[in-house]
């Protein structure tokens, strides 16, 4: 346990690691010493416990006690985009990262994507991720790359970057600071894509590596995947129509028009399925989304790439036929977990 008599290498730059913690007294040692334990020593840790009813808090206070780099805080429940918002108000490093509390990171985790940062003059350094299961586990590693705006977001919709949580990345607090980038509280899920989106927006260039991953568990009770959002198709749409703001390079824009595309007819299918809507305020909201400016260009460059995808439900987008829109999404059929609740995407 570090107790802060070494002598640190004053040149490194301070990284913060912002956790947020809520009940996961049964995780929380196994978050925070894969973090005590770094090759990299120049830390600050921020525990923010959000209203925990179990022992979490006690842990957090604890771990203050035994590591000069960790501070506790506590705060009312209001939730996890609310406690990394108010750990970035209290952090004073010169990067900043995110962990949850029942995930780890490997021990060199912050020394790679500081490394890569420095090295390629980055704005923002990412790693793949390891997904642990209870009984399995998959590896997804990244190419050591440098991207432009552009081309990371072209690799985020042909899917070779897997995720776009906030915790795979090392980000610049200056450029989070100066841009007022923030969470969004308003979000019951999909606030990782919101931030890491935002940032992207104001970096000139992105690094990623191979050579460290970050450790998701994936048994967590309230993991998200037991909840259908049936309106996340907004939240897709909301990035889409920024990204086509970013982007100039016209054959890049195309590629992540037909990505956005083929994965948005998916997420209509699901809302037209399983909104707790009227018909007619489901007909109403279907035709505002045929009818955007940025619907109508994207369905130009989408094309049936697969005999299993449907042929009508592009044919109704073009042709901005609502009523056959929603006949053919409510007809098509999607595997899903029959287990799981019914969610809309905002609190």
């Amino acid at each position: 346990m570090y107790d802060g008599s070494e002598n640190d290498d004053m040149d490194e730059p301070l990284v913060s690691i912002i956790v947020p913690v809520y009940n996961s007294g049964v995780f929380l040692d196994y978050a925070v010493e894969s973090i005590i334990n770094q090759t990299y020593v120049n830390l600050e840790v921020l525990l923010v416990d959000d209203g925990s009813t179990d022992e979490s808090g006690s842990i957090c206070d604890t771990y203050a006690l035994r590591d000069g780099r960790i501070q506790s805080y506590h705060i009312t429940n209001h939730g996890v985009s609310y406690a990394r918002n108010y750990g970035l108000e209290h952090a004073h490093g010169e990067y900043v990262q995110f962990v949850d509390a029942d995930d780890k990171i490997p021990e060199n985790f912050v020394e790679v994507l500081v490394k890569s940062i420095i090295k390629e003059n980055s704005d923002v350094a990412f790693c793949g991720v390891a997904r642990i299961y209870e009984d399995s586990e998959s590896m997804n590693r990244l190419e050591n790359r440098v991207y432009s705006t552009e081309r990371y977001l072209k690799a985020l919709y042909e899917g070779r970057i897997s995720t776009t949580s906030s915790c795979v990345g090392l980000y610049k607090m200056k450029i989070i600071h100066d841009n007022r980038i923030k969470f969004p509280v308003e979000l019951s899920c999909g606030e990782d894509a919101v931030f890491v989106l935002e940032y992207v927006k104001y970096a000139q260039k992105i690094s990623s590596v191979e050579d460290t991953v970050y450790i998701y568990r994936q048994d967590r009770n309230f993991s998200a995947t037991k909840h259908i959002h049936y309106d996340h198709y907004q939240l897709e749409q909301k990035r889409y129509n920024d990204v086509c703001g970013m982007v100039e390079d016209k054959n890049v824009l195309k590629l992540i028009s037909f990505w956005y595309m083929d994965m948005i007819i998916r997420e209509l299918v699901l809302y037209t399925k399983y909104a707790p809507e009227s018909r007619q305020e489901i007909k109403r909201k279907l035709k505002a989304f045929v009818s955007d400016s940025n619907t109508k260009m994207a369905i130009r460059c989408y094309h049936r790439s697969n005999p299993a995808k449907s042929y009508w439900i592009p044919v109704a987008i073009r042709l901005r036929c609502v009523s056959m829109l929603y006949f053919l999404l409510k007809r098509r059929k999607i595997r899903i977990n029959e287990q799981q609740s019914v969610k809309s995407v905002w609190n």
